[in-house]
């Protein structure tokens, strides 16, 4: 248990609503991945930011109870601050650092260490990471199809064909039997 730990919601909020949405102005997501989430509902990145919590003084009042031999505690004064995350090598706000920094202090193993390769894959490594979980689920890029087998609907700038309109779409979306859409892209 590290004493940050108790101040993860301060850190929470001031990463997203201060930080990031009040003086950076980042009020959206990046299309695909939540604004805000755990690292294992986000998409595979090369790198991550990282704030930590320095605790600068904490403050308690303890009472003893003598009557029933008990005693009470209560946090009088906290004082904390938000930086850049320190990570191992001297490598600041970087979160893949700072974990490799928390598992040489001994707070986090090296399998949860290892977990984390799966999202944050090091700089020039997202296509291969990618290539790899595509190939985990049978996916490849590129398409192999029989065109008599699909009706184009709609499209635009070098794609362009009259459309058949919403309606029409419904109409075909809703008798086709496997209900699915193939989307184009000129760039991918």
């Amino acid at each position: 248990y590290d004493s940050i730990s108790r101040f993860k919601a301060n850190n929470l909020f001031y990463v997203s609503m201060f930080d990031h949405m009040r003086n950076r102005g980042y009020v959206r997501n990046i299309p695909g991945a939540p604004m805000c989430a755990c690292v294992e509902q986000m998409p595979t990145v090369s790198r991550s930011d990282c704030t930590q919590i320095d605790v600068l003084e904490e403050k308690y009042k303890i009472v003893h109870h003598p009557g029933t031999n008990d005693f009470t505690a209560e946090l009088t004064k906290s004082e904390i601050a938000f930086n850049s995350c320190r990570g191992r090598y001297n490598r600041n706000n970087d979160l893949h650092a700072y974990v490799a920094k928390l598992v040489e202090q001994g707070k986090l193993s090296n399998d949860q260490r290892a977990s984390l390769d799966k999202y944050i894959v090091g700089n020039g490594r997202c296509d291969q990471a990618t290539k790899y979980e595509m190939g985990k689920k049978g996916l490849v890029t590129g398409f192999n199809h029989d065109e008599s087998t699909w009706f184009k609907v709609a499209g635009s700038d070098n794609l362009y064909i009259d459309d058949i309109g919403r309606e029409g779409f419904r109409e075909m979306f809703s008798n086709s039997p496997e209900k699915i859409v193939w989307r184009v892209c000129a760039s991918c």
